[in-house]
């Protein structure tokens, strides 16, 4: 218990089709029940459904869209109380009506990520998982001839899904340029590689 909240853990037993964001969570439905307001990740996401399914209409569910994309229509969308975004970007992506969506930007620790005068800062650089949608690709072809760029990210964790190749194409397009790939990057190396770029 900390600042009158209590923290419960739920352990998937399975992921549907082995994707991080899909978890099947026994005891959701018993946990969810009874509260005033649920905040979920991702709409389409099965713990965010099961807990709207949960809910009925005995409380509020609110979900947050990291830009993965969701369905807006039919029943799901009835059943969530507010859509928070990423971006205006997302609400209109999702068609979510205005009047039941709020941008929340992410924030960052000015204090850990800010320019540094002792640092020489060179470069371009991409922090992100490595995903068809989030456009490395893109970056790499339109990085100009001598210039510099840290890709840190990881890939998802299912080898049969379609974007188990892009890690792949990624380094093909960098061949020959210099393009450092970062994989597994720690707190401190992270803020390290905001101030040099």
């Amino acid at each position: 218990e900390r600042w009158g909240l209590v923290v419960r853990v739920l352990r998937p037993f399975a992921r549907i089709r082995r994707h991080p964001a899909q978890p099947l969570v026994p005891g959701l439905a018993t946990a969810v029940r009874g509260a005033d307001v649920v905040h979920t990740h991702q709409v389409r996401s099965a713990p965010s459904r099961h807990a709207a399914w949960a809910m009925g209409r005995a409380g509020a569910v609110v979900t947050t869209d990291h830009g993965l994309g969701g369905d807006a229509s039919g029943r799901w969308r009835r059943r969530f109380a507010l859509l928070l975004a990423v971006s205006a970007y997302s609400v209109r992506t999702l068609g979510w009506p205005a009047d039941a969506a709020r941008v929340v930007y992410g924030g960052a620790d000015t204090d850990r990520f800010r320019p540094d005068a002792a640092e020489t800062r060179a470069g371009v650089l991409f922090v992100g998982r490595l995903t068809p949608h989030k456009g490395v690709d893109r970056l790499l072809r339109a990085l100009p001839d001598g210039a510099c760029l840290t890709v840190a990210g990881t890939t998802g964790h299912d080898r049969r899904r379609p974007e188990s190749d892009y890690p792949q194409l990624l380094r093909s397009l960098a061949r020959g340029r210099d393009v450092r790939f970062r994989v597994a990057v720690g707190d401190v190396d992270l803020a390290a590689l905001h101030r040099r770029a």
